[in-house]
């Protein structure tokens, strides 16, 4: 999933609270599950009756179970396609078993395989219905769902995740839906919804999945997911039914931030032994996560922010080295912020060498910048010279006919076609100043940020967006621009007077 939006139609959900509340006020025993929610009506002193009660939730039922017993004698009925069929009868000789000769021919008929005929038979009774509700969600891909009754089942079932089983909470970069029918609140916690059914039929419910944002040092192609697939955004928060498990997916996410800052791992029995290599190779057992404190947790957050910002590897080896140093009995986990403010030292020292070359890249890149813009200024003034040279050639040659024309030297066709010549002239001069000339000229200053691109790789995007934008290089490229257009313009202008005015005859 791409957009981080799920919607989903929980109306059906809606029906289904009504419906097991149909059965409960029947007399049904509902037993809740995280997947499946089974319903139990025993004693069943009808059970066609109690399977018609069924009816509604047919689409959902994974299994239902009729079974009857009497006298050592025993049916199981099972519906197949909403069709009871017998899979197993136990029966003696009907005439031994039963008084009545209906019931006996009823028996006879059962062990023929007539279902129905078996469910008229006096035995006792009991139906067991499986149901899984999210087959009547229908669901996008990489999406799962599971929908039980009551929110606590729900909590019950993320407090049971640990280090250890945490890979069962999400699978292939799924979201994962947990849906309860006893609430409307909706939690979003990253990659995991705790969804609630609305209260009124025929809503559309959207389930907007949206873990915090990845940071760059974080990656979902390990086995294990994210720290951010399980935070939810800090500015909204979560429902108080939804409280108790949103802080124990917090308390995961602190876990995996742990995990992805080891050197390695292993499993101890029901523990997690992160290793870290540093200035020693030091092991410590992350602790069980209901032992964790909410500002060692925080604190955790707070250094997954630092540690995690850049894919570079140098926060990466600040924290482990400073990690290897805790033994004995100290938790680094208990410590996340004295080890963020140890590491932070260590990085400054680490990039030492880097900073000095960045800051020359920068030095060089700011030196670019002003050879670029001094370089545009002088190729404005070159073509603006160039230009003017050219005109005031244009003009000699125009008086010189005019005057040899005056002199009766040159006829006045000729020197009609002569000054034609000179605006032709002066017309392919305008289209090569805005073809070939003014791009050229403009280069230094154009290509810059490209050049800045690949000469100055360590400088960051919005540094050289900012050399590029520099006051003196945006000065110089609106010169260049002035003079790439005035240049061919004059041109033009003057090419166009001299075929609207350029008559010598008139001028005798």
């Amino acid at each position: 999933m791409n957009n981080n939006s799920v919607l989903l139609d929980f109306a059906p959900l809606a029906q289904v609270r009504q419906d097991i509340s149909r059965l409960r006020e029947g007399g049904w025993d509902i037993s809740d599950g995280i997947r499946s929610v089974t319903a139990t009506l025993a004693p069943a002193a009808n059970p066609e009756a109690a399977l018609n009660q069924l009816v509604a939730l047919q689409p959902a039922a994974l299994n239902v179970e009729v079974t009857g017993s009497r006298a050592g004698s025993s049916i199981v009925i099972r519906l197949v396609n909403t069709i009871p069929e017998i899979t197993e009868t136990k029966i003696a000789e009907p005439r031994s078993v039963f008084d009545q000769r209906i019931d006996q021919d009823n028996a006879y008929k059962a062990i023929e395989g007539d279902a129905q005929a078996a469910l008229k038979l006096p035995m006792e009774w009991s139906v067991r219905a499986t149901f899984v509700f999210s087959t009547l969600v229908d669901l996008p891909d990489l999406v799962s769902l599971s929908v039980s009754m009551y929110s606590t089942t729900v909590t019950q079932h993320i407090l049971a995740i640990n280090s250890i089983n945490i890979h069962t909470l999400l699978n292939n970069d799924n979201f994962t839906i947990f849906a309860a029918l006893d609430t409307p609140e909706t939690a979003h916690l990253g990659m995991v919804a705790l969804a609630g059914v609305p209260e009124s039929l025929g809503i559309s419910e959207p389930i907007r999945v949206t873990p915090a944002t990845a940071l760059a040092g974080e990656s979902s192609d390990g086995p294990l997911p994210p720290p951010g697939a399980l935070l939810r955004d800090a500015r909204v928060p979560a429902p108080a039914i939804w409280e108790v498990a949103a802080v124990h997916l917090k308390t995961l996410a602190a876990e995996l931030v742990w995990r992805t800052l080891a050197t390695s791992e292993s499993i101890d029995g029901n523990k997690v032994v992160l290793t870290f290599v540093g200035y020693k190779k030091s092991s410590f057992a992350i602790p069980a996560t209901g032992a964790w404190d909410s500002q060692h947790v925080n604190d955790t957050l707070a250094l997954r922010q630092w540690a995690l910002h850049d894919p570079s590897p140098d926060r990466l080896l600040a924290v482990r080295q400073v990690t290897s140093l805790y033994d004995g009995g100290a938790s680094p986990f208990n410590y996340a912020k004295d080890i963020q403010a140890s590491a932070e030292i260590i990085y400054v020292g680490l990039r030492s060498d880097a900073v000095a070359e960045a800051v020359k890249s920068s030095r060089e890149a700011h030196a670019q910048a002003q050879e670029a813009a001094r370089q545009t200024v002088k190729n404005a003034t070159e073509m603006l010279k160039g230009a003017t040279e050219r005109v005031l050639a244009t003009l000699i040659a125009v008086g010189a006919v005019l005057m040899a024309n005056a002199g009766r030297v040159l006829p006045d066709n000729i020197g009609r076609l002569l000054i034609i010549l000179v605006a032709i002239f002066l017309s392919l001069l305008a289209v090569a100043s805005i073809v070939v000339e003014g791009p050229l000229l403009a280069l230094p200053a154009n290509k810059l940020k490209p050049d800045l691109v690949h000469q100055a790789g360590l400088l960051t995007d919005d540094q050289r967006n900012g050399i590029d934008l520099l006051p003196s290089l945006e000065a110089a490229r609106c010169r260049i621009k002035i003079v790439r257009w005035c240049v061919p313009s004059a041109y033009i202008a003057f090419a166009v007077l001299l075929v609207a005015f350029g008559h010598p005859g008139q001028y005798n």
